[in-house]
């Protein structure tokens, strides 16, 4: 019912060096929690951090390339013969208090609520033998005056790539569009944090 993952990250620009700032100088466990927050705290639950190269923290030009080896124990949820799991997004959007009004008298900072630097994805998920994916999901795009979206999918092997693409088009959203951000953000929020993808075991 666990998860391992091998992550490759290419930070450039502002988030590059937001993470060597913020991470430079930290004892190794705040760094653990660093990553496990930062990747995985909409996805993952108790994801635990088992190897980790930030790369090179001291240069300020070059993107950060870093890798992480992550593991999450209890991800599948078993019914039957089929094992029900999240999507593995890294970095996916999460529901906020921030969100919760149905009204909003100022404006919102996105910023406050999420990672908000443009994303690009790519994921490959493999299965155990005697297993594979039982559906491969449909695609989605959304593009309106907040934000571009696409969630891409495609078979290979018994597993399937995954593709994402996030970017935010403003940091702040006023607050007379907030009913209209909300609205496109919950849809948002339906597509990343779904469960619906299953892994059945073969016949």
């Amino acid at each position: 019912k666990s998860i391992n993952l091998q992550v490759n990250s290419n930070a450039n620009g502002l988030i590059g060096g937001r993470i060597r700032e913020e991470v430079n100088g930290l004892p190794i466990n705040d760094q653990k929690k660093y990553i496990s927050t930062f990747f995985g705290a909409n996805a993952f639950k108790n994801l635990n951090v088992e190897a980790f190269d930030f790369g090179n923290l001291t240069k300020i030009t070059p993107p950060l390339k870093s890798s992480f080896t992550l593991k999450s124990n209890s991800y599948l949820d078993k019914v039957s013969s089929l094992f029900i799991f999240q999507l593995p997004l890294l970095q996916s959007v999460g529901a906020s208090s921030l969100l919760t009004p149905a009204t909003r008298y100022n404006d919102l900072d996105l910023a406050q609520i999420f990672e908000i630097t443009p994303s690009i994805q790519n994921i490959i998920i493999e299965v155990p033998d005697g297993y594979h994916i039982s559906e491969i999901p449909k695609s989605v795009q959304m593009e309106n005056t907040f934000f571009k979206y696409q969630l891409t999918f495609e078979k290979a092997g018994d597993g399937m790539k995954m593709h994402r693409e996030m970017e935010f088009k403003e940091r702040i959203v006023l607050a007379k569009d907030y009913e209209a951000f909300k609205k496109e953000y919950l849809k948002l929020l339906d597509v990343d944090l779904m469960k619906h993808y299953i892994i059945g075991k073969d016949k």
